[in-house]
């Protein structure tokens, strides 16, 4: 946990289900079945779709393949992710990895990834 997150963090959304990404998110049914759940397009509606319930400056969705069972294929195996973050409606920063491991270290490695991104995104804007 980090001190005083609600100071710059407004909230987030844990959302695994295809059909909750729909309903909640608003991200189209035909996103889902041509890209599947854990890909650079369905991460970007994800973002766009918490644009529209969250108040805040940036937008970060994140999809991935942490265990085996998902849409994962030769050319996209686990470890996997998928990193999409808005800003006002535009493209802020995306970026995939293949990140190798336990279900631990991917998530691990993902929110390190995400949180440089950021950083070095904060950095560029200043």
């Amino acid at each position: 946990m980090i001190d005083h997150a609600g100071e710059f963090l407004n909230g987030g959304i844990a959302c695994y289900d295809a059909q909750l990404k729909e309903d909640l998110l608003h991200v189209n049914h035909e996103l889902i079945k041509t890209y599947t759940p854990e890909s650079m397009e369905v991460t970007r509606a994800i973002s766009l779709g918490l644009s529209q319930l969250i108040p805040a400056d940036i937008h970060i969705g994140i999809t991935g393949l942490t265990p085996p069972g998902g849409s994962e294929t030769k050319e996209k195996p686990v470890g996997t992710v998928f990193i999409y973050a808005s800003s006002k409606g535009e493209l802020a920063f995306s970026e995939r990895f293949n990140f190798k491991g336990e279900r631990e270290e991917i998530v691990s490695a993902t929110v390190d990834a995400c949180t440089s991104l950021l950083i070095d995104y904060l950095g560029d804007i200043d």
